[in-house]
């Protein structure tokens, strides 16, 4: 069995850290926006949960909180890991940004920023993990974009 590093629990609870904050101050800064920025942010928003949720059922057996590989996993690249390399990761920037278009703060800017570099970090750990465990990973990297659609 595959020992998990510390740097993946510290790469885990950084995120909660700053998702746990996101949600304090998207609380706390809570304003009135107009109709359009809010309908606009609330479907980002959803669009967010709904590819956490699809990247989660697809990855069944293979789901980790950390970023290390399950042992007797394999590589999934169907579904929404067709399209990005990290699903998970994209649904929880759209649902800081969407929060963001609703409740625009300086706050919440900045830990969505910080999020996004986070993941940036943790997925290339990650990969480099990935591409030692799985040989046709290298190949999937050239052809699946990393947090975003054709955006490698």
């Amino acid at each position: 069995m595959k020992r998990i590093k510390t740097k993946d629990y510290f790469l885990v609870t950084i995120q909660f850290v700053l998702l746990i904050a996101y949600c304090i101050v998207f609380y706390k800064t809570a304003n009135n926006t107009n109709i359009i920025l809010r309908i606009a942010g609330i479907v980002t928003s959803a669009s967010g949960f709904i590819v956490v949720i699809v990247a989660i059922i697809t990855l069944n057996r293979n789901l980790r909180a950390v970023p290390t590989p399950v042992e007797n996993g394999t590589l999934i690249t169907h579904g929404i890991f067709s399209i990005v390399r990290h699903p998970i990761y994209t649904g929880i920037l759209l649902v800081a940004f969407g929060g963001l278009v609703i409740h625009f703060s300086f706050a919440l800017l900045s830990i969505a920023i910080a999020l996004f570099i986070l993941f940036s970090i943790k997925s290339s750990y990650e990969e480099r993990m990935l591409s030692e465990k799985y040989n046709g990973y290298k190949d999937y990297r050239l052809k699946t974009g990393k947090l975003f659609p054709f955006i490698k």
